[in-house]
């Protein structure tokens, strides 16, 4: 079908096979390419949202920000909400794992880079933060999930594991 329509644009005749799965594969590609921009362009907008309300949690200071400050309101009980930077180290990453081990209802999500984070802060790259109001906590996460960003726990799931 396809095929046909280019054809009788460009006036030819529509018989070669060639220029016809030439076509239908240049389409294709396009569309692929297409896709591709606008999952990035959503992405973005997820992120710059989730950004701002990052943003919006430290203006309320309902933010823990670093690893100490982070694991400290974990044992606390005061986290709502863990943000680990996409690009956070492995050693990070496994302490952070380790201390919500057991804890129920506590999410750990996977956020932008240490360096968009610090930045939307105002500080210096940030690679793990701790949200402790559960309706930011809340919107933050639901942001991160549309954006198809990985969540790991939720507070519906008995524990993290």
């Amino acid at each position: 079908e396809f095929c046909v329509l280019s054809a009788q644009r460009s006036g030819g005749d529509p018989s070669p096979g060639e220029f016809c799965v030439l076509s239908a594969q240049a389409h294709h590609r396009a569309r692929a390419t297409e896709r591709r921009a606008d999952s990035a362009r959503i992405r973005e907008a997820h992120a710059a949202r989730l950004l701002g309300l990052l943003g919006l949690a430290r203006r309320a200071n309902r933010l823990r920000v670093g690893k100490d400050e982070s694991i400290g309101a974990i044992h606390r009980g005061d986290a709502a909400l863990v943000v680990l930077a996409e690009d956070a180290g492995e050693n990070l990453r496994g302490a952070v794992e380790i201390t919500l081990r057991g804890i129920q209802g506590l999410a750990m999500v996977r956020g932008p880079k240490k360096d968009e984070i610090g930045r939307a802060l105002g500080r210096r790259p940030v690679a793990v933060l701790v949200v402790t109001d559960a309706g930011l906590a809340r919107a933050i996460q639901l942001r991160l999930e549309s954006s198809g960003s990985e969540v790991r726990g939720s507070p519906q799931e008995s524990e993290f594991s």
